[in-house]
């Protein structure tokens, strides 16, 4: 029942009351292109890394999968949960909008280009598989189902209605 509330209540009604009642206008969108900058670097370099470390164990597929974890588990932070007391008790409330807009251009960036990369590494690993049984797909095939399944997943399609 705590969850629920926290989660469902509580957190969207103070983000909601945080961007009603803040001056956007006063926000510097240098610091916000620099929290961006940073995260997708860390993104990068994190899933390069992790590309280049598990380069001869595994096929492509399984290998794109988890720099992708790799990857989302570096950027992906609670900045709601815990960024905001934080934030609060360090800045006061006037800081809680640079939060509210971080977390906006991760769940408008970040978060769907990992769905897109998981989607990928799944069908790379799903057509290795087909190729090994002899009954290797067509990539026009394996395009479009790749399509099918990003556009048809639930966390992007709630990214593109703004929910």
């Amino acid at each position: 029942a705590l969850q629920f509330f926290i989660g469902k209540i509580a957190l969207p009604l103070l983000v909601f009351k945080i961007v009603a009642t803040s001056d956007v206008g006063s926000v510097e969108v240098g610091v916000i292109v620099a929290c961006t900058l940073s995260k997708v670097a860390v993104y990068l370099l994190t899933s390069g890394m992790t590309l280049c470390a598990y380069r001869s164990k595994d096929s492509v597929g399984r290998r794109i999968l988890t720099a992708t974890v790799f990857g989302f588990f570096t950027t992906a932070s609670n900045d709601l949960a815990i960024g905001f007391p934080v934030i609060s008790a360090i800045y006061g409330d006037e800081m809680n909008l640079y939060l509210a807009a971080n977390v906006l251009v991760f769940q408008t960036m970040i978060q769907p280009m990992a769905i897109i990369l998981f989607e990928v590494g799944q069908a790379l690993s799903a057509s290795r598989g087909a190729m090994e049984s002899d009954a290797r797909p067509a990539w026009p095939d394996l395009l479009l189902n790749l399509a099918k399944r990003i556009s048809l997943n639930p966390i992007m399609i709630a990214t593109l209605l703004g929910v």
